[in-house]
């Protein structure tokens, strides 16, 4: 039954690929109002058929657009994130965009790849992010650059905040923007607190080879995933893009611990998602 449960889950993920992606292609073509919708959809529906349940604690930081910058767990963090709001522009390493699925799917909602390993293209992607920004359209930055264990954060990078900086030389009239810290966390398997041990299972890291992870999560499922929206902080002209990473990063740990722990950092209700979380569930 698990390997049937497995192998029809992929199948499905499948199927909404293949009939999702060339739509959203057609809708970015021509510029339809069902391209920001679908990615929503998509990410919900892709987060039932791999047992994934989102669970938000608090507001999202403020009015558009803002940069959101969470801690990077797995590469599910991209369909939770995506369960919450639309349009979201997320940067991605390039090798996302030659993964099977994956990779079609990160092109046709606008991801933006960068080569980490070629300085030079922070700037186009900073540039790419700006524009995002003042279309009116939130931007998320993993900041860490990598995904951790589940148990822990890296340091985050300051390249990124840049694009703030030039949003707000370009747009005169804008006095700021919102930088809202998010944590997610990988918090229970079927209703019982995952461990470290467990929390790394989860998480996608290092040297995991993708497929098998994969596997390992459609077969067994059942995952609950607290994702905390931080009280925003502003990034102004006066604003020091290091300093604001240092600041991020220091908030974001906080609610990471408070996820990891069982104690709310901030007094949040959960808030269910129409057609993905039952209203049994609550805040922990």
């Amino acid at each position: 039954m698990i390997y049937l449960r497995g192998i029809l889950t992929l199948l499905g993920f499948a199927f909404l690929v293949l009939s999702t992606a060339p739509l959203q292609w057609l809708a970015m073509r021509c510029n339809w109002r069902i391209q920001r919708q679908l990615p929503l959809l998509f990410c919900r529906v892709t987060c039932r058929l791999f047992g994934i349940r989102p669970r938000f604690h608090g507001r999202i930081g403020g009015p558009s657009p803002q940069m959101i910058v969470p801690n990077h767990v797995s590469w599910a963090d991209v369909l939770v994130l995506g369960c919450r709001q639309s349009p979201l522009r997320f940067v991605a390493k390039s090798e996302v965009a030659g993964w099977p699925l994956f990779g079609a799917i990160a092109r046709l909602t606008g991801t933006i790849f960068v080569e980490r390993q070629r300085p030079r293209s922070i700037l186009r992607v900073n540039a790419a992010l700006c524009e995002r920004l003042a279309a009116g359209e939130d931007v998320v930055i993993f900041a860490e650059a990598t995904t951790s264990d589940g148990n822990r954060l890296r340091r985050f990078n300051a390249p990124h905040f840049a694009a703030a900086r030039d949003f707000l030389r370009a747009r005169p009239e804008t006095a700021y923007v919102n930088v809202a810290p998010v944590a997610i966390a990988y918090t229970r398997r079927h209703g019982l607190p995952l461990g470290r041990l467990g929390r790394s299972e989860v998480a996608w890291y290092g040297d995991t080879p993708l497929l098998p992870h994969l596997w390992a999560l459609v077969t067994r499922g059942g995952i609950d995933c607290d994702v905390t929206y931080g009280a925003p902080m502003r990034f102004d002209r006066s604003s020091n893009r290091k300093a604001m990473a240092r600041q991020t990063e220091a908030a974001v740990r906080r609610l990471v611990t408070a996820n990891l722990s069982g104690r709310r950092a901030q007094a949040a209700e959960a808030v269910p998602e129409p057609g993905l979380t039952g209203p049994e569930l609550k805040t922990v």
